[in-house]
């Protein structure tokens, strides 16, 4: 019995030596307009909270403009660069589409213009926030219309498998605008050929959770293999929510993920 007590005092020492912390904001569906003064409000009282929150870092999980047209790409992105933290932005279906909108070449180009962060020559890319985690930005949007679903292509897929395999002894987090598991039942806005998806992170360990907007609602799902599935709602949206993400994680395969909802209200930032 002593022997069993010791073990436990052991290893309950050792998830403490080994426990870290990192404290993120995710920000999905903003839906930024010149033509709506709201929501350039909206989006001011963001950045000013979360620069108040002090994250380490912050994703924009796409939609972040209503139409895809230069102007309102270009001003939010002006906006969003008085953040005093690293921050990332993904693709959405309403960024970029060629038929009535921007190229994705376009929107990507004037991402690189307003934000060192985005220097690669993808929507699809990796940061990492220290040594122990990598975080991974997918692009599952179609790129020649305004698609509600999501679709990520073969070679996305194998750069993804093999980004994977390449950082195996590091956690790794996955920020994109599809969910993979949706939050509720909606088969107009639900990702396609999810199958392939889906067999690709059955063959890593290493992952945490899956972060993602379109759904506009909050909601957290933990499937079998304990990733984290996110679902955040929109800002854009009442009640103009953004979402700070704690991850409490350790060394060894143990991870917790807690949500603290922030509602943009100039209340907030008094």
């Amino acid at each position: 019995m002593k022997k069993i007590i010791l073990l436990l005092i052991c290893l309950f020492t050792c998830l403490q030596a080994n426990a870290k912390q990192l404290k993120f904001a995710q920000v999905t569906d903003t839906f930024y307009s010149s033509d709506k003064p709201h929501t350039a409000q909206i989006l001011d009282w963001s950045v000013r909270s979360l620069n108040l929150k002090n994250p380490k870092f912050v994703v924009f999980m796409g939609n972040n403009i209503a139409r895809s047209k230069e102007k309102d790409a270009t001003e939010f992105l002006k906006t969003i660069k008085s953040l005093k933290m690293p921050y990332y932005v993904a693709f959405g279906n309403y960024d970029a589409h060629e038929v009535s909108g921007l190229k994705k070449e376009e929107f990507w180009s004037l991402v690189k213009k307003y934000n060192k962060n985005n220097s690669s020559k993808t929507g699809y890319y990796t940061f990492s926030p220290n040594r122990d985690i990598l975080c991974i930005v997918l692009d599952g949007t179609v790129p020649f219309m305004q698609s509600n679903h999501g679709i990520f292509p073969e070679e996305e897929l194998k750069w993804l498998d093999k980004t994977l395999s390449k950082n195996k002894n590091k956690k790794v987090m996955i920020f994109q605008h599809f969910p993979l598991i949706d939050p509720y039942e909606n088969p107009q806005l639900s990702m396609l050929y999810k199958e392939k998806y889906q067999e690709v992170i059955d063959k890593h360990k290493n992952i945490i959770s899956i972060s993602s907007g379109h759904f506009q609602t909050s909601k957290i799902t933990v499937d079998e293999k304990g990733i984290y599935h996110i679902s955040s709602p929109a800002l854009g949206k009442p009640n103009f929510i953004y979402d700070m993400v704690t991850i409490d994680y350790t060394k060894l395969p143990f991870s917790k993920v807690k949500i603290n909802e922030i509602k943009v209200t100039p209340i907030e930032l008094q």
